[in-house]
């Protein structure tokens, strides 16, 4: 396993333990105030980088490229942008640029997965 796998499969983890223990926090407080926050923590976070982690497992075999990396900065940096932007506009502490500015770079770092997994799929070349 490479260590860009072993980095999206640990962050999905915590992740899923975070989304999780702020669903239980909104239970018990009887206030769904942070129900995006939740839902974009466990969907995006747990699952998305789950399959991140997930697939290049599969692939395993193959070189990490640069673009891999790039993914995985644009993708975690995304989501922690949109995490701690909703949580202060849903706060009504602040503008909503900051959770755009996250998914612009989720909706980009999905677009860059999108052509690694092309590349890590195509038919190998003739000799």
């Amino acid at each position: 396993m490479t260590k860009l796998a072993k980095l999206h499969l640990r962050l999905g983890g915590i992740y899923a333990l975070f989304g999780m223990a702020l669903g239980i926090h909104m239970a018990a407080k009887a206030d769904y105030t942070l129900a995006p926050v939740h839902a974009h923590v466990n969907l995006l976070g747990w699952v998305s980088v789950m399959i991140y982690g997930l697939v290049y497992t599969v692939f395993k075999d193959r070189p990490v490229t640069m673009l891999m990396k790039l993914h995985a900065v644009l993708a975690h940096v995304g989501l922690w942008i949109i995490t701690v932007g909703l949580f202060i506009f849903l706060q009504g502490s602040g503008s909503d640029v900051p959770a755009i500015i996250g998914s612009l770079l989720t909706i980009l770092s999905m677009a860059v997965f999108v052509v690694i997994l092309f590349g890590l799929t195509a038919e190998p070349k003739e000799a």
